[in-house]
């Protein structure tokens, strides 16, 4: 399934604030994530309800977010221990984790 891309840019400063970007290209995961490489930084990387709600606010249809399954972890590598699904997901439907 392709769907739009969700990229995640950190800026490392004062506030070590993370800056979110939609690419509104039609992309597989592998796909968008290699873009998003090439051109950015990574798929987004959401560690947190603030950054699940301001993620949230920006996106309103389907996109893709670096987090993969077996194990649960981010594109980066790093343990994916922050999840917020909705209720009764996920449920390994086409490969797609709705979250809330």
């Amino acid at each position: 399934m392709d769907t739009r891309v969700l990229l995640g840019l950190l800026f490392s400063g004062p506030s070590s604030a993370k800056t979110y970007h939609l690419v509104t290209q039609t992309l597989s995961w592998e796909s968008a994530k290699s873009y998003c490489r090439t051109h950015y930084t990574d798929l987004a990387k959401i560690e947190n309800q603030a950054e699940n709600q301001q993620v949230s606010s920006i996106v309103t249809t389907s996109s893709w977010i670096g987090l993969s399954r077996v194990p649960w972890t981010w594109s980066d590598g790093s343990n994916g221990s922050f999840r917020h699904w909705l209720v009764n997901k996920p449920d390994n439907r086409e490969n797609m984790h709705p979250h809330s």
